[in-house]
């Protein structure tokens, strides 16, 4: 909700009174969001983080970006349930040719349905809408963190689990 003495502040899904990560340095998101607004918003709030975003409304169009950005792209945040080519589906496709890139999914969508449309919430990394703009952030921050560290080969759903199953052998 806007702030009453300054008309012209950000609603407060952009500006939750939590605080954000440091700014991003520019890594580059690839947003796909089959509904425009919910689109806008997320771009919004993930740009004034310092975040670059390349932002799609359906599969067929993120493939195209990824396809050209694909040395750029640090992340795909997509959407689960879209039309013509699900989330699940687009990052098998764009996993293709950027192997290693972390995925974020989202959805409203209970867990029955994200699991036919090939989606495990319990192994995949996943932000049930409706979120706050700083659970985004943090979500996203973190999930870049944890490439970054990602073992050279891990397969793209789990390279962000590699921490962890880097701890559990440690241990044995």
């Amino acid at each position: 909700m806007p702030d009453a003495r300054n008309p012209d502040s950000p609603p407060e899904a952009i500006s939750h009174p939590r605080v954000f990560p440091r700014r991003a340095t520019g890594q580059a998101v690839l947003l796909v969001e089959d509904e425009a607004s919910l689109r806008t918003v997320m771009r919004l709030t993930l740009t004034q983080s310092g975040y670059t975003v390349l932002d799609a409304g359906d599969g067929k169009e993120a493939l195209q970006l990824a396809d050209r950005h694909r040395d750029e792209i640090a992340l795909l945040l997509t959407d689960v349930v879209m039309p013509e080519m699900n989330g699940a589906e687009l990052a098998t496709a764009i996993t293709r040719f950027i192997p290693s890139l972390p995925i974020l999914y989202m959805s409203g969508y209970q867990k029955s349905v994200l699991q036919k449309l090939g989606v495990d919430s319990a192994t995949s990394q996943f932000l049930a809408k409706p979120f706050l703009g700083s659970d985004l952030i943090v979500k996203v921050k973190s999930m870049l963190a944890a490439a970054t560290i990602a073992p050279t080969g891990a397969n793209p759903p789990n390279c962000l689990r590699a921490r962890a199953s880097d701890a559990d052998s440690a241990e044995e």
